[in-house]
C-alpha cells in the first residue's frame, strides 16, 4: 500500500484515567497516539503530523477529541504510559487494524508497575501489558505483542513465510540496535536520565547509524518488508 491519503476516524470514551479508541486503517507515519490527562480523564487521539512522530509529541498537543458514547464491548485491553514508544507500538497495531480497545494509564511515577497486581500480570512490572479479555491472556513485550496481534487478528502478517521471517527480524532488529539509543538519548536530553555527554553522543552515533541502515533499505520501497500492506515492524519502526 502506498502512503495515499486513506479516510479515518478516531473514536474515544474517556471515563477514569481510561479511553476507548478505534482508527480505520491508515498509512503509519501520517496520525500518531497521544494520551493527555485532562480532568483525570486519560484521552486517546490522532493528529495528522508530516513526520513519523514520537509519543513524546503528545504532551505538547494542545487539540482534543468529543469523547463520545462507545457501546460495543472491546476484546482488548493496554495498559501503559504517555511516554512509552512501546506502548505506542501496541496502540497504533491495534488502531491500524481497526480494533477498538480500552486503554488504562499506568502512574509509573508513583510506582504502579512495580505493585503486586500489575507484576502478577506484567511479570517484568514493566509496559505495555495488552490483556486479552477472550481468553484472559495477559501479554508482555511490545514485539511479541505485535505478533500475537497479528497471528489473532489476521492481518498485516505478510502473505509469505519469507516476508514474515523477513518481518520478525526487522522487529528484533528494531529493539536491538533501533530503538534502544535513540530511546536512551531522548531520555538524556530531556532530563528524566542522567548520564554524561560521551554515553549521549554514543547513544546518539548508534541511532543515528541505526537509522542509515533503515534508510538504505528504504530506498524505493514503501514498505520495509513487501508491497501492499504494512506489517507489525511498520507500526514498531512508526514509535
Amino acid at each position: 500500500m502506498a502512503a495515499g491519503t486513506m479516510a479515518a476516524r478516531a473514536t474515544v470514551c474517556c471515563r477514569s484515567f481510561r479511553s476507548r479508541s478505534m482508527l480505520a486503517m491508515m498509512p503509519p507515519g501520517l496520525r500518531f497516539w497521544s494520551f493527555r490527562l485532562v480532568n483525570q480523564s486519560a484521552r486517546a487521539s490522532f493528529w495528522p503530523k508530516t513526520r513519523v512522530p514520537s509519543p513524546h509529541d503528545a504532551l505538547g498537543s494542545r487539540r482534543s477529541t468529543r469523547s463520545q458514547v462507545c457501546p460495543m464491548p472491546t476484546r482488548f485491553e493496554l495498559h501503559g504510559i504517555t511516554f512509552s514508544g512501546p506502548t505506542y507500538k501496541v496502540g497504533l497495531m491495534l488502531s491500524l487494524a481497526g480494533e477498538a480497545f480500552d486503554y488504562v494509564h499506568l502512574d509509573m511515577m508513583a510506582g504502579a508497575h512495580k505493585q503486586p497486581a500489575h507484576m502478577a500480570r506484567q511479570r517484568y512490572g514493566q509496559v505495555p501489558l495488552l490483556i486479552d479479555k477472550s481468553n484472559g491472556r495477559h501479554l508482555c513485550q511490545s514485539a511479541a505483542i505485535l505478533e500475537y496481534l497479528s497471528d489473532t487478528l489476521g492481518k498485516f502478517g505478510g502473505s509469505t513465510l519469507d516476508e514474515r521471517l523477513q518481518a520478525r527480524e526487522w522487529l528484533y532488529w528494531d529493539f536491538d540496535r533501533l530503538a534502544a539509543p535513540i530511546y536512551r538519548a531522548r531520555t538524556i536530553k530531556l532530563g528524566i536520565r542522567q548520564a554524561p555527554p560521551e554515553v549521549l553522543e554514543d547513544c546518539t552515533k548508534g541511532g543515528q547509524a541505526a537509522l542509515k541502515v533503515l534508510d538504505a533499505h528504504l530506498a524505493g520501497r514503501d514498505w520495509l518488508v513487501g508491497e501492499g500492506s504494512p506489517s507489525p515492524i511498520s507500526t514498531s519502526m512508526a514509535s
